[in-house]
């Protein structure tokens, strides 16, 4: 990704943010950020995007699994207009969190297709928050396919 905040750089290179930096950045700014949030399982990951929630207006998290049963149901009942209905319904919120992404893990089909949604999301103006554990390593083309939107890191 080409567009980056000013911030602390970590060693990797990535800009990263603390939670308040990030609920600050999210609240005020004019950009658009997709923000990756990595660590562990129980390291407070939900509780950040809870947190978020509690503080802006107009958060949505859901799992990815919401998201890809409603595709795999769109598709096996040959309605793919209602799962495009979904994405618009979606389209409402200001931030979206969408939390254990690398479940996707292996499915790269499903990886490349998700990360359009997630530009779409992008290019209409809605930050966008997904979660995971080691994401590079588990969802590339989920990462690598996301063009749009200012990119930040927020390690648990």
């Amino acid at each position: 990704m080409k567009n980056f905040i000013k911030g602390e750089i970590h060693p990797e290179g990535k800009i990263v943010a603390t939670p308040d930096q990030l609920i600050e950045l999210l609240k005020s700014s004019k950009s658009i950020y997709f923000v990756i949030i990595q660590g562990k399982s129980g390291s407070g990951k939900t509780r950040l995007i809870l947190r978020i929630a509690s503080i802006c207006n107009g958060v949505l998290k859901l799992s990815y699994e919401k998201l890809v049963y409603s595709f795999v149901d769109a598709i096996k009942s040959n309605k793919k207009n209602t799962f495009y209905n979904y994405i618009n319904f979606l389209s409402k919120y200001q931030i979206i969190g969408i939390e254990d992404v690398d479940f996707l893990k292996g499915k790269s089909a499903t990886q490349e297709y998700f990360s359009n949604i997630i530009n779409k999301f992008l290019r209409s103006g809605i930050h966008v928050l997904v979660t995971g554990i080691k994401l590079e390593e588990r969802v590339p083309l989920l990462l690598s396919g996301v063009k749009e939107g200012k990119l930040i890191w927020a390690y648990m």
